[in-house]
């Protein structure tokens, strides 16, 4: 590669660099995107907020907060969707995550946190310490509003 510089643009939610040139290796254009605070999350998850039903993520990252891999753990009703915190945390554990951060939708646009999504989240936030891959946060997006559930 010759001695210029090659422009980049860099996307402001995630930090995916996009250099000018193609021909650049395929391990010049990831950079890993790190949670760091609730802004970062919802900056990753705005669309969810629009939807029609309710979807829930698991956002699972390394001890660094450098994030792992995002899945879709369910996708429910308008009012609800089921939960099997044990797909929650094999898939953790498969991917070697040092904790997760959850993310769901309310269609109904407001983001208050049900009871269910209270009593939900302080059980799985005592099960995933005790299994040493701790909830990190739990958050409801609605329209372009968001809440922390508040298990602390």
């Amino acid at each position: 590669m010759s001695g210029q510089a090659t422009a980049r643009f860099e996307c402001p939610h995630c930090g995916f660099i996009r250099p000018s040139n193609d021909d650049l290796p395929a391990d010049t254009l990831f950079r890993p995107w790190r949670l760091n605070g609730k802004h970062a999350v919802k900056s990753y998850v705005e669309s969810l907020g629009f939807e029609a039903r309710e979807w829930l993520l698991a956002l699972y990252v390394a001890a660094d907060l450098e994030l792992l891999a995002v899945d879709t753990v369910a996708r429910g009703e308008v009012s609800h969707c089921r939960v099997h915190f044990s797909r929650i945390m094999c898939r953790g554990y498969r991917l070697g995550a040092a904790g997760f951060v959850l993310v769901h939708n309310h269609p109904s646009g407001d983001p208050k946190p049900s009871h269910e999504d209270i009593r939900s989240t302080v059980r799985l936030a005592q099960i995933s310490r005790d299994l040493e891959m701790p909830l990190i946060g739990h958050y409801i997006i609605a329209g372009s509003a968001m809440t922390d559930v508040g298990h602390w």
